[in-house]
């Protein structure tokens, strides 16, 4: 209601130098919140097919994170590693970021990569990709 009055009076004022600064607090996530993100961003007909698990280990934090894909669903368990994993990544937390961002390239520079590579491609060429911290542009009153 408030935003609605606003805009009525001042007009559409989306701050853009907000926006983006908002994309840094992508950086503060925690790896499950990381995994959650990319689960959103993961195309699940092109993986549905597929079930494998894949450790990841964290060296800046001490800590690992296993993810399952079953069924098109990313699921992610803190704390835990699996004897069965495909694939093993390790790699400081914010070295997903390049993955969040599509940058396939810089994740393979900052992890150590051991197992089924396909695996890791798998995900990469299926993560969908939205600009991370736009704000939307849009009236809420006027068209």
């Amino acid at each position: 209601y408030l935003t609605a009055a606003k805009e009525l009076r001042e007009r559409n004022l989306t701050n853009k130098s907000q926006a983006a600064a908002a994309g840094g607090m992508l950086a503060y996530l925690s790896p499950s919140m990381m995994f959650e993100f990319m689960s959103i961003l993961l195309d699940k007909k092109a993986v549905s097919e597929h079930d494998f698990k894949i450790n990841f280990v964290f060296t800046d934090m001490n800590t690992t994170c296993m993810v399952q894909l079953k069924s098109g669903a990313m699921l992610v368990f803190e704390n835990v590693t699996s004897k069965e994993a495909e694939l093993t990544i390790t790699c400081p937390k914010n070295a997903l970021l390049y993955l969040m961002q599509g940058n396939k390239e810089g994740a393979m520079s900052a992890m150590k990569i051991e197992g089924n590579q396909e695996l890791f491609d798998l995900i990469c060429d299926n993560l969908n990709e939205f600009s991370v911290g736009k704000m939307a542009d849009f009236n809420i009153i006027e068209p």
